[in-house]
């Protein structure tokens, strides 16, 4: 239990172990201390999807509806949802063997198709991530776009 609390809030000393556990069991059982219950309860699928058919447009270049407000907020049932399919597992395949990273420590969520670049926060573009896949996602996203644009630079200079 205490390998599974580590990857889940990172490495702890004993007394914010403690401190953890006594806060956690005294919301559980203190009447005191509970808070009120609200029902959360999955939406209906059908009146999200209509809701971004209706307020959404979508983009040719990636077929992810885009919002005229993007937002980087995940609601909690999409990830519980994520959580149930990554198992509690970063969710990056190597490209060169195919293999899923095994790591559990801090799996982050990340936008498959960023913010930036015209993603939501939808089940299908959400996915779990270990801090060093995720960054170096990043990495490889900003290379390829300031890349290709570095290219034309270049390209226009010679001309």
């Amino acid at each position: 239990m205490l390998e599974r609390l580590r990857e889940l809030r990172g490495n702890l000393g004993a007394l914010e172990l403690f401190k953890l556990s006594l806060r956690t069991t005294l919301d559980k059982l203190d009447p005191l201390r509970k808070k009120q219950k609200v029902k959360s309860s999955k939406p209906d699928l059908s009146l999200f999807a209509q809701k971004l058919k209706d307020d959404c447009l979508v983009s040719d270049r990636n077929l992810y509806p885009t919002s005229p407000k993007p937002s980087r907020f995940i609601p909690q049932w999409i990830q519980i949802e994520v959580a149930k399919r990554s198992k509690g597992q970063c969710e990056y395949h190597s490209p060169l063997n195919g293999k899923r990273c095994e790591s559990r420590y801090r799996v982050q969520y990340d936008h498959i198709v960023p913010i930036a670049r015209g993603g939501v926060g939808t089940l299908e573009n959400i996915q779990h991530l270990c801090g060093l896949h995720n960054r170096t996602k990043g990495v490889q996203m900003e290379a390829a776009y300031f890349g290709a644009g570095l290219a034309v630079v270049q390209q226009e200079r010679r001309s």
